[in-house]
C-alpha cells in the first residue's frame, strides 16, 4: 500500500515556504512513502488569488525547492502539467469528462489540486495546502486514519483534530455552512467529530475508494448565475465551483462524512493562520517551535484558526475586510477595463 504526502504550493507561498514545507516534511516524512510538492504556475487574472511580481517568486520557488530536495530523497517537486493530454486524463480519472478548468469561478485552485493527488499515483494520499501547521508526534497517525476509512462505508475523507485538544475534547470556530460543516462528538478514548463536508486545505483520501462510495464519477457543478458574472468580471472561467463545494456537495447526496480525529498519544492536530502580517512572517520559526512543541496559549486549544494569543492578526484584519478586498476588486476590473478599451501603444 503506497501512501504519500502531496502539498500544493504556488509561487505566492514563498514568504513562508522556507520555514512551513520543511515543517510539513518532518511531520509526515516518515508517515509516507513519497512527498509530492505540487507547484502551481496558472495566474489568476483576479480576486484573491492573484499575483504579483509572479516570475521573481517562481525564480526563488524554484531555487529552494532543489535545495529541498537534495536534502530529502522522498521529495518529489511537480510542476503542474497544463498540457491537453495532462488535463484530460485528470479530468477522466475524477469526472470521467475530457477537461476541467484551471481555476474555479472565483480564481481558487481546482486543476491544480486535482493535478497533484493524481500525479502521485498513491494509495493513500494526506493533501493539505502549503501554510498548514501541524502538532501531535504521533508515529501511528496515518495507519490510525486509513483503518477508520476502510473500516467504516460512510467515510470519505479523514483528517487530524483542527486545533490542538482541549481536555473535553472539543472544537470552535466550525459553522453550520460548507466551509465548516456540522461537527458531531463521537464518544470514544480519542478526541473524533464527524462533518458533512471537506476542506482542500487538509485531508487524508484513497480515490478508488472516494470514487466507490460516490457510486461513480464526481459531477462537475456549476456556478450560480450570479457567481458566474462575478467570474466572467475577474476575468475568470465560469464553469465550475470551488473543489471543496464539489467534493462536499458529492458527499451530502450520498450520506457520506468526513473524520477528524486525534488519534493516539498525542496524536495528530491541524492549525492554520487565517491571515498574513509581517509579524507572522517573521515570527514563523517561532511559531513552528511552539506548534512542534505545542506550547500553545490555552486560548489555541480547540481553535482550528490561528487566535490573536497566539499571533496578533487584528491589523491584518482591519485591511482584509470586506469592504477593502471589493475596493481591491474594483481596482483590478477597472485596470482590465482599460486595458481592453485603451490598447497599449506599439
Amino acid at each position: 500500500m503506497l501512501r504519500a504526502m502531496q502539498v500544493n504550493i504556488h509561487p505566492n507561498d514563498i514568504g513562508h515556504l522556507p520555514v512551513l514545507l520543511p515543517h510539513q516534511i518532518k511531520v509526515w516524512g516518515p508517515q509516507v512513502e513519497r512527498i509530492h510538492v505540487t507547484v502551481d504556475l496558472h495566474q489568476s487574472k483576479g480576486g484573491h488569488y492573484a499575483s504579483s511580481d509572479f516570475d521573481r517568486k517562481l525564480t526563488k520557488t524554484r531555487t529552494l525547492l532543489r535545495e529541498i530536495a537534495l536534502h530529502h530523497p522522498k521529495v518529489v517537486v511537480d510542476e503542474v502539467d497544463a498540457s491537453p493530454a495532462a488535463r484530460a486524463a485528470v479530468a477522466r480519472f475524477f469526472f470521467d469528462l475530457d477537461d476541467v478548468p484551471m481555476k474555479a469561478w472565483n480564481g481558487s485552485p481546482l486543476y491544480s489540486y486535482l493535478y497533484g493527488i493524481w500525479k502521485t499515483q498513491a494509495d493513500y494520499v494526506v493533501h493539505f495546502d502549503g501554510d498548514m501547521f501541524f502538532g501531535g508526534d504521533s508515529a501511528t497517525w496515518l495507519d490510525e486514519a486509513v483503518a477508520l476509512l476502510e473500516g467504516n462505508e460512510t467515510y470519505a475523507f479523514a483528517g487530524p483534530l483542527p486545533g490542538p485538544p482541549r481536555p473535553d475534547g472539543t472544537i470552535h470556530g466550525h459553522g453550520d455552512h460548507w466551509k465548516g460543516g456540522t461537527a458531531r462528538r463521537v464518544e470514544g478514548e480519542t478526541p473524533t467529530h464527524d462533518f458533512d463536508t471537506v476542506s482542500t486545505r487538509i485531508f487524508v483520501v484513497n480515490v478508488k475508494l472516494l470514487r466507490q462510495r460516490l457510486g461513480g464519477p464526481l459531477q462537475a457543478r456549476r456556478p450560480s448565475l450570479k457567481e458566474r458574472a462575478h467570474a466572467l468580471l475577474l476575468g475568470n472561467s465560469p464553469k465550475m465551483i470551488e473543489l471543496e463545494r464539489i467534493l462536499s456537495e458529492s458527499m451530502a447526496e450520498r450520506g457520506l462524512k468526513r473524520v477528524d480525529f486525534l488519534g493516539s498519544g498525542t496524536g495528530r492536530w491541524s492549525l492554520h493562520p487565517p491571515l498574513r502580517s509581517p509579524e507572522f512572517f517573521k515570527r514563523l520559526p517561532e511559531l513552528v517551535d511552539r506548534v512542534e512543541r505545542g506550547d500553545l496559549p490555552e486560548a489555541q486549544k480547540g481553535h482550528y484558526n490561528m487566535v490573536d494569543e497566539l499571533i496578533d492578526f487584528s491589523e491584518a484584519r482591519r485591511r482584509n475586510t470586506r469592504l477593502a478586498r471589493w475596493r481591491r476588486h474594483a481596482a483590478n476590473i477597472a485596470g482590465r477595463l482599460q486595458a481592453v478599451v485603451v490598447p497599449s501603444k506599439r
